[in-house]
């Protein structure tokens, strides 16, 4: 998906009024520099997107021996594009975030197949992400509920009260024939389609 300045001018409002409304126009000290509450996102953001693209060296190279939790720290790293105007210039990756996600999930770890379920529902942001957030207002998020439910549902065999209620809130969204191609995939859930390319083909397009 490309995205013209005309698309980052529609961002300014929808940005400006996230300010406001999280209450970021108090100046923060920094140093004793006094900053503008209005670019104190952009500033931690920008940080924090620098601090995850070099952390993913020492991530990758515990990933690598099967560490689970590295490997769910590494795919967090790189979650994730939103279908917005900024994902042209972020250091996120659907394709490398689900990659590693996929690894962890297949191993059965539970934290990976939530988060997995939450990509998939289009809801994949976590955490300081004011300037992403604003990004996928003006983005359109890929969506597979059957992928999303299967893995929610997956995530809540051992009723984990996270996984549970999420699993409950995509199965409230979906529709009779979602919620029955979700529990074919769940027959077979470790060999169910996973990688973001598998699940939205039509993404490696835009």
């Amino acid at each position: 998906m490309r995205h013209s300045a005309v698309d980052l001018l529609r961002l300014l409002p929808a940005f400006a009024a996230t300010v406001l409304v999280s209450g970021c126009m108090a100046p923060l000290m920094m140093g004793g520099i006094a900053f503008p509450g209005v670019a104190v996102s952009p500033i931690m953001e920008t940080g924090t997107q620098v601090y995850e693209s070099k952390s993913r060296v020492a991530l990758e190279k515990k990933a690598a021996t099967g560490d689970l939790a590295a490997e769910y720290d590494l795919a967090e790293s790189f979650c994730c594009h939103t279908g917005g105007p900024l994902d042209l210039i972020s250091v996120y990756d659907n394709e490398a975030a689900t990659q590693w996600f996929c690894r962890a999930a297949h191993a059965d770890y539970v934290p990976a197949q939530m988060r997995l379920a939450e990509i998939y529902y289009g809801r994949p942001l976590h955490g300081f992400r004011t300037i992403l957030y604003v990004s996928a207002i003006l983005g359109d998020m890929p969506v597979d509920m059957p992928v999303a439910l299967m893995w929610a549902s997956r995530a809540a065999r051992d009723a984990d009260t996270n996984a549970v209620r999420l699993r409950e809130r995509i199965d409230k969204h979906a529709s009779p024939e979602q919620r029955e191609r979700a529990a074919v995939l769940l027959g077979d859930w470790s060999t169910a389609p996973c990688l973001w390319y598998e699940v939205i083909p039509q993404a490696r397009f835009k």
